[in-house]
């Protein structure tokens, strides 16, 4: 017995000690897509530093600030672009897998809040708007446009003066959870290596090094749901999405509520132009057929300004580990928001 349970204890010390010089090779691991696709921090982590944002998912409502609305899914589920508002608005988050139409529209009636914030990441716009919804469900729709044109906001920004302190990503292992990171991290590459289509996480060439600040900066790491990556949708399923969001903001409209429309691109769509492979860049973005002719004022098509700020070797404007933005998206989002709140506000509560 004496020798068992020696064996046992030098086989625990054997993994205890593979798996902290694992992860702190690897380092510990923080970004969304590491995390799912078991990928070394120390490959795709990001180097230079970000702001420190704190979260403002939810936020006292007071008289001296616009109570804000937020229906969304985790792009304001982290509070982040909020939190570049936080000196003019207060905020309540409803997440968009919590909720339907009917309950937001009773709750934005019941709570009476000064303007109301739709966001969706370009992924998730199908299950929110599209023939299967389940937000949606068997809601009457209103198709009918409410401008005569596309009216998108692409290019407004308003001024912000609220910034956060800088601060660097952890590279080295402090916590019994960190540790337990090694021992995640082979396991799931004995996984991935038996079931490689269970993996989550896709990599592809870029043809410049210059928009990550990661090792690998000549890749991009993806998400394997990004639209870009699936089959197109066709014709009819995007005008029933452009359908349901019509007639969502018909409803907001009825209720005389400053409304916002946020479409967030995939981090595989806005990246398109940098992929190193022609299929991919020669691919019509969802984001941007639905976004054609939507006719619904108030809706922000964040990807030319994202191109823009790509264009200008803005270095992590999406994390190189994440799906999500660093902070230079995050304070984008904030400004387009602001800007297409403006002038819907009357003018003697500016």
């Amino acid at each position: 017995m004496k020798t068992y349970n020696n064996i046992v204890i030098i086989l625990t010390c054997i993994l205890v000690g593979f798996c902290a010089c694992l992860i702190i090779w690897a380092q510990p691991l923080s970004g969304d897509l590491t995390r799912i696709g078991a990928y070394p921090e120390r490959w795709y982590g990001w180097n230079v530093p970000q702001q420190k944002i704190p979260d403002n998912t939810n936020t006292e409502r007071t008289t001296s600030k616009k109570h804000i609305l937020v229906l969304g899914d985790s792009f304001s589920e982290i509070g982040h672009w909020q939190a570049y508002l936080n000196d003019r608005y207060s905020f309540t988050l409803v997440p968009t897998r919590n909720t339907s139409f009917h309950k937001i529209i009773e709750k934005i009636r019941t709570e009476n809040p000064d303007g109301v914030v739709i966001e969706s990441v370009e992924r998730f716009t199908y299950a929110m708007f599209g023939d299967e919804s389940e937000f949606m469900g068997s809601t009457p729709k209103n198709c009918d446009p409410i401008t005569p044109s596309t009216s998108t906001l692409s290019v407004e920004k308003a001024l912000l003066s609220v910034s956060y302190p800088p601060y660097a990503r952890e590279t080295f292992p402090r916590t019994a959870k960190e540790i337990s990171q090694g021992f995640y991290l082979a396991k799931q590459h004995i996984f991935f290596a038996i079931k490689p289509r269970k993996q989550l996480a896709r990599i592809f060439d870029l043809t410049t090094p210059t928009l990550f600040s990661s090792a690998r900066n000549k890749e991009i790491l993806t998400l394997k749901s990004d639209l870009l990556l699936l089959p197109s949708f066709n014709d009819a399923a995007i005008s029933t999405m452009q359908c349901s969001m019509r007639t969502l903001a018909h409803a907001l409209t009825q209720l005389n509520k400053p409304f916002v429309f946020v479409i967030v691109p995939d981090k595989t769509t806005a990246y398109q132009p940098y992929i190193n492979s022609s299929a991919l860049r020669d691919k019509p973005p969802v984001i941007t057929r639905l976004l054609h002719q939507i006719r619904i004022p108030h809706t922000i098509d964040m990807l030319p300004n994202i191109r823009d700020a790509l264009a200008n070797n803005t270095v992590d404007f999406y994390l190189p580990n994440d799906t999500h933005w660093g902070y230079h998206g995050f304070e984008l989002a904030a400004q387009q928001i602001e800007a297409a709140f403006q002038p819907q506000w009357p003018r003697n509560r500016l």
